[in-house]
């Protein structure tokens, strides 16, 4: 017999949420279904290989995570400190988005197609430090909010 569980996000109280994904991934692995209910969709994307979307309380799509989100990469965020403002100011016509986040430290957002090794090379050659490299592609938020436009303007009445 198969076992199934229903965890709600809402339930969690001041649960540590480390502890929760742990008892979520541990029940998993013992060949459980987890029917997992959470408003905080990152939760959701992190934890779950099939996810539901329900809008207005009507199922809006079911599937398989890596199916509805896609795994394909649609550039890359690179996190660096130290760079110097006159490489700053090339970036741009470089289709290279440079955005600052804290004193010195800036996030570059690299086109689909673009390979972060000889942007990282670059940098850090004119002196910046690497902080991190993250494939940018489509979130489940993305997908939710897709969902949920399309099951409000499919409903009569709709605005």
């Amino acid at each position: 017999m198969r076992r199934v569980a229903h965890i709600s996000d809402l339930h969690f109280g001041r649960t540590n949420p480390t502890v929760v994904a742990a008892l979520i991934l541990k029940l998993r692995d013992r060949g459980a279904t987890i029917f997992f209910s959470s408003h905080i969709l990152s939760d959701a994307e992190s934890l779950c290989s099939r996810v539901a979307i329900v809008a207005g309380g009507r199922l809006a799509t079911v599937g398989r995570l890596q199916d509805m989100a896609g795994v394909e990469i649609r550039g890359w965020e690179v996190v660096m400190t130290g760079v110097p403002a006159t490489l700053l100011a090339t970036l741009g016509t470089r289709g290279i988005t440079a955005t600052s986040v804290a004193e010195g430290r800036y996030t570059f957002e690299l086109p689909a197609g673009a390979r972060p090794e000889p942007f990282v090379a670059e940098l850090s050659a004119a002196g910046a430090a690497l902080l991190s490299v993250s494939p940018l592609h489509t979130t489940l938020e993305e997908v939710f909010v897709q969902q949920v436009a399309k099951a409000g303007s499919a409903r009569p009445g709709a605005v």
